[in-house]
C-alpha cells in the first residue's frame, strides 16, 4: 500500500502527501499502462513479426486523502491552497520512489460535504486526472529552474602565434556579437520527440546556441566551432542518433558536455537560436510523427 507520494505542479512547486503531512494520502489508483492495439503495424519476416510502431493508452488517475490541521481554519485555508496547486487542466507529476508520471487534472479538487468526512478536524479530498503519457520516467528528466540564461555577448581574447595574418594587420579579436533567430513551435504530438535542425548560412557561421523554453522550463544546446559559408550544419536529437553533421563530417565532439539534446514536447515551446555570422542563416526544425512537421525561421 503507497502512503507517500509527492506531486509537483507546473511552477516546479512540490507538495507532499503522507502520514505525518496535512495532506494525508488514503489511496492513489494510477492504473496500468497498455497498448492500443488498432495503432500496431507489423513487419512479417521468415519467422517472425516485428513491431514497428505502436500508441499508449492513457491511463486514469484517483487521488484520495484527507486534509488534517488543528482548527478548522487551517483546513479551509490547506484545502484552497490544494484547489489552486492543482488546477484545473495543469501538468502535475507524481513522484514517487525515484520515478515521475505526469498527468492533468480533469477537474477542481473535491471536497466531502458530509460531517464524517468534514468537521473541525479533517476534510477529505479527491484528486482526477489522466495521463496522456502513461511511462514512468526517471525523477533526473523533471527539470525546475527560475530565471533565463541568454548568451548575448562574449570575449574569446586569444593570442596565438599561428594567426601571422592578426599580428601583420596588428589586429586581434577580443569581442563577438551574436546574431539571434526565434520561433514559436505549436506541437500536437502525445509523447515528446527528437527533432532535426538544418541551419544553412551563406556565410562563415560560429558558436551556436539553440534555447529552449517550455513554461519555466530553459535548456541550452551549444555547438562550438567555425563551419564555412554555404554548407549545412544537422544536429539530430532523435532516439539513437544525438549526432551533429557539417558538411557530411561529425562534428559531435564540437557539442558542450552541458548541452542538453532538446526535444520537442507537446505544447507550445519557444526556440532561440544564436550565433556569429555576417548575415542571417536559414533554419529549419523537422520534427516526424505520422506526418512530417516544420517550422521553418
Amino acid at each position: 500500500m503507497i502512503t507517500e507520494i509527492q506531486l509537483q505542479n507546473f511552477d516546479g512547486v512540490i507538495t507532499r502527501f503522507g502520514p505525518r503531512e496535512i495532506y494525508v494520502l488514503e489511496s492513489i489508483d494510477w492504473g496500468v499502462a497498455s497498448i492500443n492495439n488498432k495503432t500496431i503495424f507489423y513487419f512479417p519476416s521468415e519467422i517472425e513479426e516485428e513491431i514497428l510502431a505502436y500508441n499508449w493508452n492513457p491511463r486514469n488517475i484517483q487521488i484520495v486523502g484527507y486534509v488534517v490541521a488543528p482548527s478548522e481554519e487551517e483546513i479551509l485555508q490547506a484545502s484552497q491552497e490544494l484547489t489552486d496547486f492543482i488546477g484545473v487542466q495543469k501538468e502535475i507529476k507524481i513522484l514517487y520512489n525515484g520515478f515521475h508520471l505526469t498527468f492533468f487534472a480533469t477537474g477542481k479538487v473535491r471536497f466531502a460535504i458530509d460531517e464524517n468526512n468534514d468537521n473541525e478536524v479533517l476534510r477529505k479530498f479527491q484528486i482526477t486526472g489522466v495521463c496522456i503519457d502513461p511511462l514512468w520516467k526517471g525523477n533526473s528528466d523533471v527539470l525546475f529552474q527560475n530565471g533565463n540564461t541568454i548568451p548575448m555577448f562574449s570575449f574569446p581574447l586569444s593570442f596565438n602565434q599561428s594567426d601571422t595574418e592578426a599580428f601583420e594587420n596588428n589586429t586581434v579579436i577580443f569581442g563577438r556579437t551574436f546574431t539571434s533567430r526565434e520561433m514559436f513551435v505549436n506541437f500536437d504530438g502525445n509523447f515528446d520527440r527528437g527533432v532535426r535542425i538544418h541551419i544553412h548560412a551563406e556565410t562563415q557561421i560560429r558558436d551556436i546556441t539553440i534555447q529552449q523554453i517550455r513554461g519555466n522550463i530553459t535548456e541550452h544546446f551549444t555547438l562550438l566551432g567555425t563551419y564555412p559559408e554555404g554548407g549545412e550544419i544537422l544536429i539530430d536529437t532523435r532516439d539513437g542518433h544525438r549526432n551533429v553533421f557539417a558538411n557530411g563530417i561529425d562534428v559531435t565532439n564540437n557539442v558542450t558536455l552541458d548541452s542538453v539534446w532538446l526535444r520537442i514536447y507537446p505544447g507550445q515551446s519557444f526556440i532561440s537560436f544564436f550565433y556569429s555570422a555576417t548575415q542571417s542563416a536559414t533554419i529549419m526544425l523537422e520534427v516526424k510523427q505520422d506526418s512530417v512537421f516544420e517550422v521553418q525561421a
